[in-house]
C-alpha cells in the first residue's frame, strides 16, 4: 500500500519554486529544468482559442461609434471602449 505524504510533496514544490526564482536565466527554455513550474506556466499562459472576447469588443465598439459620435479621436474611442468593456469590474466592487 502506498501512502502519499503531503509534507514531502509540499517540500518538493517549495524547493523547485525557490530554485526557479533564484535561477539567473531569463529565457523560456529555463522552464525545462523546472517541470512543476512549467506545468503551471503552460496552464495559465495559454491563450484561449475563442474569438468571443474580440467579437464582444467589436460589438461594444459598434455601440460607441454611432453617427452622433463619428468625430471621436482614436484615443477617446479606445478609452470609452475600455471603460464600457470593463464596466462589470466596477459593478462588482
Amino acid at each position: 500500500m502506498f501512502f502519499y505524504d503531503t509534507n514531502v510533496a509540499f517540500n518538493f514544490v517549495s524547493v523547485e519554486l525557490d530554485m526557479y526564482i533564484n535561477d539567473i536565466s531569463c529565457d523560456i527554455d529555463s522552464l525545462h529544468r523546472f517541470p512543476l513550474v512549467k506545468k503551471v506556466f503552460v496552464t495559465k499562459n495559454t491563450a484561449l482559442p475563442s474569438s468571443a472576447p474580440v467579437e464582444q469588443l467589436f460589438s461594444i465598439g459598434g455601440q460607441i461609434l454611432t453617427p452622433r459620435k463619428n468625430r471621436l479621436s482614436d484615443e477617446h474611442f479606445e478609452e470609452l471602449l475600455m471603460l464600457r468593456a470593463n464596466r462589470h469590474l466596477e459593478e462588482n466592487s
